[in-house]
C-alpha cells in the first residue's frame, strides 16, 4: 500500500516534495518523483510484491513516454502480465505496477475494467497530454483532487492537497449538513470547497482544461431462480479463489479475528493455504462490548498463532492523532479499535486480510430487518406506534426502543426514503434546533437527493436490494472503508478484504433476495456456507458489531472535556443552548459520536491540524484544542 500526489498546472516545482512527505505512514519505506515542465507525479511505497529497487514509483513504460503513481493491489496481475507478454509487451519488473502501464498502453482507460484489485492510480500520458486517474469499483482505496483556476492537484488524502498554499480550507456548508445527518461526508463532497472525492467505480481525464468522469462499474439486481446448492457452490469458488489471491504477499501476513461469523470465516479459509496463520483481535474491559473470548474460541479451533489487545478507557489520549488521519469530520467510533487493532497488528505483519463488505453483501445489519418488518406491522394502529417513539432510548448496546422508534418513524414514508431515515445520525428537526447562522439556510432536501441519483440507477423493486445497493454506494466506500485505510495506513498496515473481490458483489446480484434475508435471519446464505468450516456457536451467535463503550467514556473520561471544547468557546455555526441539551441528553441523540471523534468540532468547525499531528499519546485535549483547530 502507498500515498501518490501530484499536480498539472504552474506550481512550485518543489511543491511536490513537501506533498508526498506529509503521506510518509502510507509508505514508510521509499519515495519518488517525477516532473515535467506542469506535470509533477509523488509516491511514498510500502513494499509488499517485489521488494526490489525495480518497484518504484513512479515508474514508467520503455520510452518514458508514460508514468504511474499507483496506490493498492490488483490481484489478477499474474494473469493479465502472460496476456500483455503474448502481445509483444516487454517487463523490467515483478510488479502490479508494471503491468498497470502496459494495460493502460495496450487497451487505454478500458484497462480498469480487467483489472480485479483496490487501487487508486494516476498516469501522465505525454503522447496526449492528459492525467488518467481511476478508483477502483467499491472505494476501498481513497483518491481525492482539487480544480480552480486550471490548477489540478491531486492526492491519496486531503492533507497533501492542503500542501499548496494556494488552496484555501473554505468550509462547504453543505458538506456540513451531510455530515450532520450521516456521520461520515458522501463523495464527491469533501469538507472543502473546490475540493472532491472521486467516487469509486469511476475514472477521471484532466486535459489541461477540463475534467471527464466517467463511471465504469455498477450493479445490476437480476435475481436468478436456481436452488440454494446452486449459490453455495458459486460462492465456494469466488471467495476460495479470493482469499487465495489475497494472500499473494512477499512480506509477512495475517488476518483481523474478532470472532464474528465474517473474520472467522475468512480465517478458516486461510488456513487450507497456509499452517502458520496469525490471528490478531482486540478487547475492551467493559465485558458487554469485549469479544476476546470468541476470538480466542475461532483461534484454538484453527490453531493460529493468536494475539490480542485490550483498549484501556485512557485511549481516548490518543483522539488527536486519529483525527489528524481523517482529514475531515467523520464519526464512526470503532474508528477508535480500528486504530489500535492495526498498531498491534503491525508489529508482527505488514498485510492483515478481513472481513469488511460481508454486511453490505449479505444483509447483516439490522436495518434490513426493517424491509421485512414493514409489511407486518402496519396493522398496529398508529396511535400506539406514535406512544412507541416516545419512549426515551437507554445507555444499553443495543436498546430496542432506539429500533422500534426508528422503524415506526419511518413507517409513513414512501419506500425509498425509509432507509434513508434510518442511516440518519442528526434528524431534520433537531438540526434545525442546532444550526445557526449560515447553516440555518441549508436545505435537508439536498440529502435526500444524495441518495436519489443511486436509486435512479437501481433496476430492482426489491426494498432489500434497494437497501443494499444504497450502502455498497455509500455507507460502505465513505464509512466503512474509509476507516480502514485511515486506521491502517496510520500504521503502514495494507488491509485486504475477501468480501470486497468486486465478483462477490456480482454475485450478490444474482442472490434471490431470501438468500441474504430470510425473515430476520440476515447472512443467510453465508451462515450455510460456514457451516462445516467453523463452530456453529460462532456461527449463530448474536451479532455484536465493532462498537465501543461511548456511553460509559461520556459519563466519565470524555465528560469534561466535552464540556470544555463544545462550550467554552464562540461557535458561528451551532445554536448553544441545543449543544448544551445534545449533552446532558446523549443516549437521547442517535449516535452522537461526532464529539468524541471531532472533540473540537462543533468549536467553530474545526478539523486536525493537518501540517504538524500529535506525536504521543499523552495529549490533554483540553490544552490541545486551540492548534487541533482550523476555524472555516
Amino acid at each position: 500500500m502507498c500515498g501518490i500526489s501530484g499536480y498539472y498546472g504552474e506550481l512550485d516545482p518543489g511543491l511536490i516534495k513537501s506533498m508526498t512527505k506529509v503521506l510518509t505512514h502510507r509508505g514508510p519505506d521509499s519515495y519518488g518523483y517525477f516532473n515535467d515542465k506542469n506535470i509533477a507525479l509523488g509516491h511514498r511505497r510500502l513494499s509488499i510484491i517485489d521488494l526490489s529497487e525495480n518497484g518504484k514509483q513512479p515508474m514508467s513504460n520503455e520510452d518514458n513516454s508514460i508514468f504511474i503513481t499507483y496506490n493498492g493491489e490488483i490481484y489478477n496481475f499474474q494473469e493479465i502480465r502472460e496476456e500483455l507478454e503474448k502481445k509483444g509487451h516487454k517487463f523490467k519488473s515483478n510488479t502490479d505496477t508494471e503491468v498497470i502501464i502496459h494495460a493502460y498502453e495496450e487497451w487505454d482507460k478500458e484497462c480498469v475494467r480487467i483489472l480485479n484489485g483496490m487501487f487508486a492510480f494516476a498516469i501522465w500520458d505525454s503522447n496526449k497530454k492528459i492525467l488518467f486517474l481511476a478508483r477502483d469499483r467499491l472505494g476501498v482505496k481513497p483518491l481525492f483532487y482539487y480544480l480552480k483556476n486550471n490548477e489540478f492537484i491531486f492526492a491519496s488524502e486531503i492533507k497533501s492537497i492542503l500542501e499548496n498554499p494556494t488552496v484555501k480550507k473554505e468550509i462547504k456548508l453543505q458538506s456540513l449538513n451531510y455530515f450532520l445527518s450521516l456521520a461520515y461526508i458522501p463523495s464527491p463532497n469533501t469538507i472543502f470547497n473546490n475540493l472532491y472525492q472521486l467516487p469509486p467505480g469511476h475514472t477521471l481525464v484532466y486535459s489541461g482544461k477540463a475534467i471527464f468522469i466517467e463511471k465504469y462499474w455498477d450493479l445490476q439486481f437480476t435475481p436468478k431462480n436456481y436452488p440454494e446448492e446452486y449459490f453455495l457452490k458459486t460462492m465456494d469458488s469466488i471467495l476460495n479463489d479470493a482469499v487465495k489471491r489475497r494472500m499473494i504477499s512477499d512480506v509477512p501476513l495475517g488476518v483481523f479475528l474478532s470472532g464474528g461469523l465474517d473474520s472467522s470465516l475468512i480465517a478458516s479459509l486461510m488456513k487450507s493455504y497456509t499452517k502458520d496463520l496469525k490471528t490478531f483481535s482486540i478487547g475492551f474491559e467493559e465485558m458487554e462490548f469485549n469479544e476476546t473470548n470468541y476470538a480466542k474460541q475461532v483461534a484454538s479451533y484453527l490453531n493460529t498463532n493468536h494475539k490480542e489487545f485490550f483498549v484501556k478507557p485512557n485511549a481516548i489520549s490518543v483522539l488527536p492523532r486519529i483525527i489528524y488521519q481523517f482529514d475531515q469530520p467523520f464519526a464512526d467510533p470503532s474508528a477508535l479499535p480500528s486504530y489500535y487493532l492495526s498498531e498491534l497488528t503491525r508489529k508482527h505483519v505488514t498485510v492483515a486480510l478481513s472481513g469488511d463488505g460481508a454486511d453490505e453483501l449479505f444483509a447483516g445489519y439490522r436495518r434490513y430487518y426493517a424491509t421485512y418488518l414493514n409489511n407486518k406491522i402496519h396493522f398496529i394502529p398508529s396511535i400506539f406506534r406514535n406512544m412507541l417513539t416516545k419512549i426515551p432510548a437507554t445507555k444499553k448496546r443495543y436498546d430496542p426502543h432506539k429500533y422500534l422508534n426508528k422503524l415506526f418513524k419511518a413507517l409513513p414514508l414512501p419506500e425509498n426514503e425509509r432507509h434513508l431515515f434510518y442511516m440518519q445520525h442528526f434528524e431534520d428537526g433537531l438540526k434545525k434546533e442546532l444550526y445557526d447562522n449560515k447553516l440555518k439556510y441549508i436545505q435537508d432536501s439536498s440529502l435526500k437527493q444524495v441518495f436519489q441519483k443511486y436509486l435512479d440507477n437501481i433496476n430492482s423493486n426489491n426494498a432489500l436490494d434497494n437497501s443494499q445497493y444504497l450502502d455498497i454506494k455509500t455507507y460502505l466506500p465513505e464509512d466503512i472503508l474509509f476507516k480502514v485505510d485511515r486506521m491502517s495506513m496510520a500504521h503502514s498496515l495494507e488491509v485486504r478484504s475477501p468480501y470486497l473481490d468486486y465478483r462477490m458483489f456480482e454475485f450478490l446480484s444474482t442472490l434471490p433476495a431470501k438468500f441474504r434475508l430470510n425473515k430476520l435471519k440476515g447472512k443467510y446464505i453465508l451462515k450455510k456456507f460456514a457451516e462445516n468450516k467453523i463452530p456453529k456457536e460462532i456461527i449463530y451467535r448474536k451479532k455484536e458489531g465493532f462498537s465501543v463503550p461511548l456511553n460509559t467514556w461520556f459519563d466519565n473520561e470524555l465528560k469534561e472535556i466535552t464540556q470544555n471544547l463544545l462550550l467554552e468557546n464562540k461557535r458561528d455555526y451551532f445554536h448553544k443552548p441545543i449543544v448544551q441539551k445534545i449533552i446532558n441528553n446523549h443516549p437521547v441523540v442517535l449516535e452522537i459520536t461526532l464529539i468524541s471523534f471531532n472533540p473540537c468540532f462543533l468549536n467553530q468547525f474545526s478539523i486536525s491540524s493537518l501540517v504538524n499531528p500529535p506525536v504521543n499519546g499523552t495529549d490533554n485535549l483540553s490544552n490541545q484544542s486551540a492548534q487541533l483547530c482550523l476555524k472555516g
